[in-house]
């Protein structure tokens, strides 16, 4: 949802998909992002709904139609956060993949009443929500 909407709503400076399907841009019918808008992407090792090996060609493809990098500079994290930078980016934006080992298909550092099976696993190795804030605060817009 956050990416569809990024490219029919210039008004957002950021969008941050946690757990989001693949999707082709293809299927966003677009050929570039008429305005880049930074993205921070979340996903888990564990989501079977949304297995890595699936997001390989969205993650491609959202790099190309942002205008950013095809080949990211990796880090890893004491607590098994990889970080995909895509950089640089034109117009300012960035894009980022977050990959965190051992989660699954709900969101990082929150506590799940759900059964822990691949599908529902958390972990606390990220709080999604600030890391999230963080992102948005970095990339705002100062008036629309």
């Amino acid at each position: 949802m956050a990416l569809a909407l990024a490219t029919k709503m210039p008004e957002f400076a950021a969008i941050a998909p946690v757990a989001t399907p693949p999707v082709t841009i293809e299927r966003l019918n677009l050929p570039q992002l008429a305005t880049p808008i930074s993205t921070l992407y979340m996903v888990g090792t564990k989501d079977s709904l949304v297995p890595l090996d699936l997001l390989e060609n969205t993650v491609e493809n959202w790099a190309i139609v942002s205008d950013c990098s095809l080949n990211p500079t990796v880090t890893t994290s004491p607590q098994g956060v990889t970080i995909e930078h895509y950089k640089p980016c034109n117009s300012n934006s960035e894009f980022l993949l977050y990959i965190i080992e051992g989660q699954g298909h709900s969101w990082p550092g929150n506590y799940s009443s759900l059964p822990a099976t691949g599908v529902n696993s958390t972990t606390n190795q990220i709080n999604a929500t600030d890391v999230i804030w963080n992102f948005f605060e970095k990339h705002n817009k100062t008036a629309f």
